[in-house]
């Protein structure tokens, strides 16, 4: 891995200040909700009617949808695309190269191991902080979702692994960390760029309780605060990937029917 290590924010706009400010980066952000929001719908509606007519004796909870981990991966899966191809076309307009406007950039290998060791340091600690107060280190929309992705077949299976570990890390880094870093960092600065792409990737977190959507938003500073200090994407895709990849491993141990 290979990158300029005095690469940062302030580098990115020096060049050029990209055509989207403050409010066109906003109003993307509200086109990428609708168009993602319209897709899941639909691909929703058309597993309901798929699975009410391949499993008519087990018919689906309409108020457990959102716990539903079958569901989840097709709809992650599927609709991801759909918000790459949105991000693309935005960054297309904005007359700023992709490399440039998202920062794909490969982190230098001290870069990397820093991102880890951050990782290794704040996983143990988030979940003892969990434990002593009082909560499962595993939250329970983890263990549900499983289940019934488990309960559904090795291929919702399959599709809940790939939408936790690759596809929602892809996507909500590339919108947070990638396009509307950029956008609001140009106006607001990086400081701001941190703070507020943290807050609006812990709010796209609602099926958790407001304990761990806090935890959401510190991991979200840190993210940020590696983004601007690597002027990398890559890096924060990566280290989203791992932290996905280990909370999926726990919730496997924590759920009775796959430990």
């Amino acid at each position: 891995m290979s990158a300029d290590p005095s690469y940062g924010l302030q580098q990115e706009l020096k060049p050029r200040r990209p055509r989207w400010g403050f409010w066109s980066t906003l109003a993307w952000a509200v086109v990428f909700a609708i168009g993602t929001t319209l897709a899941q719908t639909a691909l929703a509606l058309l597993f309901i009617i798929w699975w009410g007519e391949a499993h008519p004796e087990q018919p689906l909870n309409l108020m457990d949808l959102g716990a539903n981990g079958a569901l989840f991966g097709v709809i992650v899966v599927f609709s991801t695309p759909l918000l790459l191809a949105l991000v693309a076309l935005a960054v297309r307009l904005s007359r700023v190269s992709f490399r440039d406007y998202l920062a794909l950039r490969w982190p230098t290998l001290r870069q990397f191991l820093v991102g880890v060791l951050l990782i290794v340091v704040v996983l143990p600690v988030s979940d003892l902080i969990t434990v002593q107060s009082g909560r499962e280190a595993v939250p329970d929309f983890m263990t549900d979702t499983l289940s019934t992705a488990s309960n559904a077949g090795p291929l919702f299976l399959f599709l809940f692994g790939v939408a936790l570990v690759v596809m929602a890390p892809l996507g909500e880094e590339i919108v947070f960390r990638g396009f509307l870093f950029r956008g609001l960092g140009a106006s607001l600065g990086p400081v701001a760029a941190v703070i507020l792409t943290s807050l609006g990737w812990a709010a796209l977190h609602v099926q958790y309780e407001v304990f761990f959507i806090v935890q959401i938003f510190v991991i979200g500073l840190i993210f940020g605060g590696l983004r601007w200090w690597s002027g990398s994407l890559y890096l924060v895709i990566l280290l989203h990937a791992l932290i996905n990849a280990i909370a999926f491993v726990q919730a496997i141990y924590a759920t009775p029917v796959l430990a």
